[in-house]
């Protein structure tokens, strides 16, 4: 059970190139380097145990002057610079992608079509995205991308223009304290959307860093034609939010403001990214305006009622309709408990929404769940609390 690979000289610096797994795997996790050991994880098409050191070395290494790798405990290393074509196209095991900062290129359908497909974490240290790389990857929750460049959104605008379906993200961005917006405050940020860490320079010093982390939801779109018989012509026609959203991204910025304004299309074109849009953009509130967190606020509440019991259900909710539309975004038990308490905590669950949750809550056995609605319940409810209304003394029959 390992990554398959094969070597390859680029210009005097020898990488590894993962061309597959074999056998079955959850989670995939690509290391930093691949060391030639018939007993390491990462094993592959280049290492023979029957060779000599010699006949073991990349085709063309033995009278270079470079060094075919480094020296790990006396075994040959190379940087896991590349995902290969199609390396894992079309698998139906692989949930998770875990990719370190050594991969530079994803090369054309490397995840294309992998059916379950859920979460994958990289950095901008990918230059090079090809073509399809995790197209008709249909059940993806979250793509974490962490931006250790200012200013660079390079990487995020090709992985949202690579496909027409919906698209979440979860990204970490640095910020300059001493150049902020006057809707750039950090101090009005909750602690899980602003972090100060110590990173290490080349030159082998440190300095402190502030990282900003923004979720977004990109729906998807359809991008049809229309024939006009009387000009002989087609012309485009596109069909949802998701184009003009994907528009609000460039190379080196992305317009918060802009898509806020998009969620009222985001709520009739694809309810299930409306509802992601707005527990990502309260949750982290970079650029978020009074106004528009109100408007994500009332939309939760409003709708708290189908929303509740979807993520109680956490997996087992259905992604997809009848007729093949996206109808929700499940998401694993924790992402959904924090979610649930999210709602808790910032008042967002309302009275009709209570009976329903606790409900699905007692079929799954959702005991924590359960209590806790039912203290809500008893805090804003029944005594009438709830908004600002007071409903007066409670009486009692004996």
């Amino acid at each position: 059970m390992a990554l398959t690979y094969e070597v390859k000289n680029e210009k005097g610096t020898f990488i590894a190139s993962v061309t597959g797994y074999e056998g079955p795997v959850r989670t995939l996790f690509v290391p930093e380097y691949l060391v030639e050991n018939p007993e390491c994880e990462a094993s592959g098409n280049i290492y023979d145990d029957k060779k000599t050191d010699n006949e073991n070395r990349p085709a063309g290494a033995e009278n270079d002057e470079v060094s075919a790798g480094n020296a790990i405990d006396g075994r040959m290393s190379f940087p896991i610079a590349e995902i290969n074509n199609q390396a894992f196209a079309s698998r139906d095991d692989i949930e998770s992608v875990i990719l370190s900062d050594k991969v530079k290129r994803i090369r054309p359908y490397a995840f294309h079509n992998c059916h379950h497909l859920h979460y994958m974490k990289l950095t901008d240290s990918v230059i090079d995205y090809y073509d399809g790389a995790i197209r008709q990857c249909l059940e993806l929750q979250e793509i974490d991308i962490t931006f250790n460049q200012r200013g660079n959104f390079r990487l995020l605008k090709e992985i949202i223009g690579d496909s027409d379906a919906m698209i979440p993200v979860l990204v970490h961005f640095p910020v300059d304290e001493e150049y902020l917006r006057a809707d750039e405050m950090l101090k009005d940020l909750p602690d899980r959307a602003v972090k100060r860490e110590e990173v290490e320079k080349p030159d082998g010093s440190f300095f402190m860093r502030t990282m900003v982390t923004a979720a977004l939801t990109f729906p998807s779109y359809a991008d049809n034609y229309e024939e006009d018989t009387f000009s002989r012509a087609f012309h485009e026609h596109i069909e949802g939010s998701g184009y003009n959203t994907r528009q609000l991204v460039t190379r080196t910025g992305i317009d918060f403001s802009g898509y806020d304004r998009q969620f009222q299309r985001f709520t009739y074109d694809e309810p299930a990214s409306a509802v992601n849009a707005a527990f990502g953009r309260l949750m982290y509130p970079w650029r978020l305006s009074e106004e528009n967190k109100e408007q994500y606020r009332e939309y939760l509440r409003k709708h708290s009622p189908e929303i509740l019991p979807k993520l109680i259900r956490g997996q087992k909710a259905p992604r997809f309709g009848h007729e093949g539309e996206l109808v929700w975004i499940p998401q694993d038990r924790r992402r959904t408990d924090e979610k649930i308490r999210f709602m808790v905590d910032e008042e967002l669950i309302a009275e009709d929404a209570i009976a329903p949750a606790l409900e699905v809550a007692s079929q799954e056995g959702a005991v924590l769940t359960s209590a806790m609605l039912m203290d809500y319940q008893n805090r804003y409810f029944r005594s009438g609390v709830m908004g600002g209304m007071t409903a007066g003394p409670e009486t009692f029959e004996l």
